[in-house]
């Protein structure tokens, strides 16, 4: 499971009939984690202000601000009297939730996600990425990023409120409930696309090189430097 950018109150969706894969809110569980992840990040956050006194330009995450801002106008407010829960309660996340009659029992009848590989809806995410870049984006779908992956939980791969702060700063031009619903339509227009892709079986083991390779070629642009 992978939490992305996207912010709103949803039924699930599912994006990708063969692969399984739904497009949902938080689990009251998961709710609960990322709300202790967010709480990490801003105690680290205010350790490193004071141990770092050169920091003039960095300051407090500040989760008030966050839901007061008017590029969440609409999805978040101050209903549960709690703004780390709030946030909370308006995340959405893409995982794997039919795996039993999905294609990824081709490769693995057990688990969608092998403890040896990366999470499945990060490759998704990173495909959909990739294609993005090199692709010209002919399509107009919007940038999309995961701020938060179950498989790697650790603050240190964690930054939640790094997304929420570039959310802030983005120019978009339209109602939030509206650009947050297109980021929706676009990763349901890729999942449509996909399942066209691999009406064959040896389709999806393409696909299943493609996403490895990829998420694999992320991983050490990411840690190479």
């Amino acid at each position: 499971m992978i939490v992305v950018n996207i912010f709103a109150e949803i039924e699930p969706i599912v994006i990708s009939e063969k692969l399984g894969i739904t497009l949902s809110n938080l689990s009251y569980d998961w709710q609960e984690e990322l709300i202790e992840t967010m709480e990490e990040e801003i105690h680290h956050r205010e350790y490193d202000i004071k141990k770092y006194t050169d920091l003039t330009n960095v300051k407090a995450y500040n989760a008030k601000n966050i839901v007061e801002h008017k590029n969440f106008s609409g999805i978040l407010g101050q209903r549960s009297g709690n703004y780390l829960e709030e946030i909370a309660n308006r995340l959405i996340c893409i995982s794997v939730e039919d795996f039993e009659n999905s294609m990824l029992q081709n490769k693995n009848p057990y688990i969608d996600s092998p403890t040896c590989e990366i999470e499945f809806a990060e490759k998704w995410i990173n495909l959909y990425e990739f294609f993005l870049r090199n692709g010209g984006n002919k399509r107009n779908w919007i940038p999309l990023t995961s701020m938060y992956s179950s498989g790697n939980s650790l603050f240190e791969q964690t930054n939640v409120f790094r997304t929420l702060y570039s959310e802030m700063n983005i120019d978009i031009n339209m109602d939030p409930i509206s650009f947050n619903r297109r980021k929706i339509d676009c990763l349901i227009d890729f999942g449509r696309r996909i399942d066209l892709f691999i009406e064959k079986e040896e389709y999806f083991y393409m696909l299943d090189y493609i996403l490895t390779a990829i998420a694999d070629d992320s991983n050490y642009n990411e840690y190479s430097h």
